[in-house]
């Protein structure tokens, strides 16, 4: 487990993680939390060792001697002088149980404690003592390691809100020209799930991999120095039973996922009677349908029993070989103790304390390879979508465009999308100031051909020409200036209604209220809680189909463009509002060419001409009148679309 990072995951975690910021701080307060753990420990071991022993130690001449010599001023004043020839007893003695071994007296971090606490040699004082030490050690411990999660947790929020802002970048690239929502869809899964997903994996690798590691190899070394021949003897059964835990884990879980797949497709077999109720009733067949469906229950039942029977397999063995290796290291650690008298109670509850902060810390570092999945996940799905080229760019030596003044043409334009041909050989000339409806049975084709002026998408091949200049030549922010969309199912930005109309000008509010009244909007405006500065879009206001529109066209109002392109809400609209619609049409179509996707018969027949797309070309032609009584294709498409029968 170490913080480096593959190439391919960069984008969710970086290099070197733990180097830096909150990773860095994390990996330092976890260390910290390391050094408080050993030290609660060692104080729970020394409590235990005090409790065990009463305060009273047996000691030799050459102990007492030993234990005088060191302990100075702060030895106990019943303890006997060197000059003792037998063995003598001591009561009361606090912590001196654990001080006196046959070889040497230790260890030495407790004897200078001891001088330093002459009342750890006192037992009630000692074990009062400990027990606030261990409290106080304790505490620490997890008030540090919540402060390294809440950095982890910070990481993993950086690390997400880089994401969002690398996704929202890249879908302003690439879903200008999003004829079916795909793409909206596809960057709002990025955007929360995916980002979600990344951010609780980072934060789980920076606690573990910042923590886990460092914990592990301090316990290793404590457990070596208090006996190495006791560890190794202890290590082996446990690797062995990890070893084979893991191997029956993945076992069962195999298991269990077969069981519980073979389940659901039983499942949808059960279900399949729920949709033949009159072919059964029909031809009397309910006997031969309740004995299939009761065979498929009872299978299903044996497959699910089959799962759980699977998973309590897997917690029998994992409780088995966990007790096991306890019981082990339990025999171990009590022989020792019994036959080892250098080895006490304290060196033998802190070795268990150890080797069971060992298991805990190796159960917890079982979410890292889930973790690093997850990352690995969503770095593939996130680099796809980042590494997407934007289909519409800039040309080099690009050109200011000027407002159309003869026609717009679309030159042998083909269009492919999702394996969809939506355009093949299109080929049309809109007079400047014109008004043109863009029907098609497939609504994606008239929005392809709306789109394209605005280069929203590029052609696959052919060219639009605004007076006979090529549209790729033109810079972008000028053609966009005189070729405005407005749609009906746009969202808005998130700000005032001001801001909305403004849309990045820096206009008076007169302005704004000059275009708000050309396009009706100005009256629902003012019957808003704080009219032009109410706040719309995230935690704002939200408005209906028919006053978005409204704004929607003061918006565009607001650049007078030479083409607007009009998508009419589909929905949503009642006659006030569709009445408002056609009066602001009137104002508004004057010395303009118009590109409508109609969503009202009154605003096709309102058009110079309609044009039918259908398969990828103009398939018709003319006013609405004449081709409602010349073009059967037309007629089917008007029938479909606006017929109340069609529509109920």
């Amino acid at each position: 487990m170490s913080d480096t990072a593959p190439f391919e995951t960069r984008r969710v975690l970086p290099k070197g993680y733990l180097g830096r910021g909150p990773g860095l701080r994390s990996l330092l307060l976890s260390t910290l939390a390391t050094a408080f753990l050993i030290a609660a420990l060692a104080a729970a071991a020394l409590l235990m060792a005090v409790i065990a022993s009463r305060g009273d130690v047996r000691l030799t001449p050459g102990q007492a001697a030993a234990l005088a010599e060191r302990l100075g001023d702060a030895a106990p004043g019943d303890l006997p002088s060197g000059n003792a020839d037998a063995p003598v007893t001591v009561t009361d003695a606090g912590v001196l149980p654990v001080l006196a071994h046959e070889e040497e007296v230790g260890p030495g971090w407790l004897l200078a404690a001891a001088r330093a606490l002459p009342r750890l040699l006192e037992t009630r004082q000692a074990i009062t003592a400990l027990v606030l030490a261990f409290a106080f050690f304790a505490v620490l411990q997890h008030w540090l390691e919540l402060a390294a999660a809440s950095q982890a947790d910070r990481l993993g929020r950086q690390s997400a809100d880089g994401l969002r802002s690398a996704v929202h970048r890249q879908a302003l690239r690439l879903n200008v020209g999003d004829l079916d929502d795909r793409g909206r869809r596809d960057s709002q899964d990025l955007f929360t799930n995916q980002t979600e997903s990344a951010q609780s994996a980072v934060s789980t690798l920076a606690m573990h991999v910042g923590r886990d590691p460092l914990r592990l190899a301090v316990l290793a070394i404590l457990l070596l120095l208090l006996d190495w021949r006791l560890a190794i003897l202890a290590a082996i059964p446990a690797v062995i039973a990890v070893v084979v835990n893991e191997a029956e884990r993945a076992r069962s879980e195999a298991q269990q996922n077969l069981a519980t797949s073979r389940a659901q497709r039983t499942r949808r077999l059960l279900s399949e009677g729920l949709r033949k109720s009159r072919l059964i009733n029909g031809y009397g067949l309910e006997a031969m349908e309740h004995e299939q469906f009761d065979h498929h229950l009872a299978r299903h039942s044996e497959q699910i029993d089959t799962g759980l029977d699977s998973w309590r397999w897997r917690q029998r063995v994992s409780w088995t070989l966990f007790l096991f290796v306890a019981a082990l290291v339990t025999y171990l650690v009590g022989v020792k103790v019994v036959y080892d008298a250098d080895f006490g109670v304290f060196e033998g509850a802190l070795f268990v304390l150890c080797v069971a902060a060992v298991g805990v810390t190796l159960s917890r570092a079982r979410e890292v390879p889930a973790a690093r999945k997850r990352v690995r996940g969503v770095s593939t799905v996130v680099n796809r979508y980042l590494d997407r080229t934007p289909e519409v760019s800039q040309a080099v030596g690009a050109r200011f465009l000027e407002p159309v003044t003869k026609h717009v043409a679309y030159e042998k334009v083909s269009l492919t999308r999702g394996g969809k041909e939506l355009l093949k050989d299109f080929e049309l000339r809109l007079p400047a100031g014109s008004k043109t409806a863009f029907v098609s049975h497939d609504r994606a084709a008239a929005r392809a051909a709306a789109f394209l002026l605005p280069r929203f998408i590029e052609p696959d091949a052919g060219r639009v020409l605004f007076d006979g200049e090529d549209t790729v030549w033109a810079t972008l922010d000028s053609l966009r200036a005189e070729c405005c969309y407005v749609g009906g199912r746009e969202p808005f930005f998130t700000g005032s209604v001001r801001d909305n109309i403004a849309a990045g000008e820096q206009l008076t509010l007169s302005e704004v209220t000059e275009a708000a009244k050309l396009c009706h909007a100005h009256k629902f405006i003012a019957d808003l809680k704080d009219g032009y500065e109410t706040m719309l879009g995230e935690h704002g206001e939200s408005l209906a189909p028919g006053p978005s529109y409204l704004l929607g066209l003061a918006r565009a109002m607001t650049r007078d463009p030479a083409v607007l392109i009009l998508e009419e809400p589909s929905v949503g609209l009642d006659e006030d509002i569709k009445d408002l619609i056609d009066d602001v049409y009137q104002r508004v179509f004057r010395d303009r060419t118009i590109v409508l996707l109609p969503a009202r018969l009154s605003s096709v027949r309102r058009c110079d001409q309609v044009v039918l797309l259908a398969d990828g070309r103009a398939a018709a032609i003319g006013h609405q009148q004449d081709l409602v009584k010349s073009n059967e294709l037309y007629r089917h498409w008007e029938y479909v679309t606006f017929s109340p029968l069609t529509k109920g």
